[in-house]
């Protein structure tokens, strides 16, 4: 029996991770949200966290392991929050459905294949989504960067606006879309003179999320500090 501490507990991913937790007879579910007094985790074996960059940070003070489903970080934030791993373990994907961490894995194969069709990754999310593009979007970009011996930040296009938008040899392109009440949806498309390649997942629930992020909530108490991932989880 474990217990885990929900961050954030009045949200979307919240909601889902307390439901999906109550099928768990392993567990014991402790709940909080950004109102909460700070030692409301005191008692957990381990957080998940699906909030925002700030409070993300903040949770390090914990001192817990962390499974971390945060995206919006920039550059600094994110190091800062990676660095904590000297001292604990934590757990960091921008999706947590193994059907797209399939989907990267095949991303990365075939953009290694097809070097010279162009990349364009077009993600659609619910319409209160607030970042963009989103974090499930640009790993893609860079698995295909890391496919290519590129450096992700030379090439991606993260928007395309005006007369000179004309695409540029190389470059990662991509397209966001928000409307009602789209869980998520990501498609790769490499495009070739003569033909197109399109790699997708469409997600139907948010509880594959929720299902994924306590697998790996369960699985990161079992380990000594470091900085651990989807591809972790999944080759145990």
């Amino acid at each position: 029996m474990i217990t885990i501490a929900i961050a954030g507990a009045n949200g979307r991913m919240g909601q889902a991770l307390l439901a999906e937790a109550a099928t768990l007879e392993d567990v014991r579910i402790v709940a909080g949200t950004r109102d909460s007094s700070e030692n409301w985790a005191s008692d957990a074996d381990v957080i998940i966290d699906f909030t925002s960059p700030v409070y993300s940070l903040d949770l390090l003070r914990s001192g817990k392991p962390i499974v971390c489903g945060t995206t919006g970080f920039d550059d600094v934030q994110f190091e800062t929050w990676s660095r904590h791993a000297e001292k604990a373990p934590l757990f960091w994907a921008s999706n947590y459905s193994i059907g797209v961490h399939v989907l990267h894995h095949l991303a990365e194969q075939a953009a290694a294949m097809l070097p010279e069709y162009d990349a364009e990754i077009i993600e659609m999310h619910h319409n209160q989504k607030q970042d963009a593009p989103s974090g499930t979007a640009l790993t893609l970009g860079r698995q295909v960067a890391k496919a290519r011996a590129q450096n992700f930040d030379d090439v991606a296009m993260l928007a395309r606006t005006g007369a000179t938008a004309k695409r540029q040899s190389g470059e990662i392109g991509f397209a966001t879309l928000r409307g009602g009440g789209v869980i998520g949806e990501h498609q790769l498309v490499l495009a070739g003179p003569h033909d197109r390649i399109t790699l997708g997942h469409a997600s139907q629930s948010r509880q594959i999320y929720a299902a994924g992020a306590l697998k790996a909530a369960q699985w990161l108490v079992t380990q000594s500090k470091g900085l651990y991932g989807m591809r972790d989880l999944v080759r145990r």
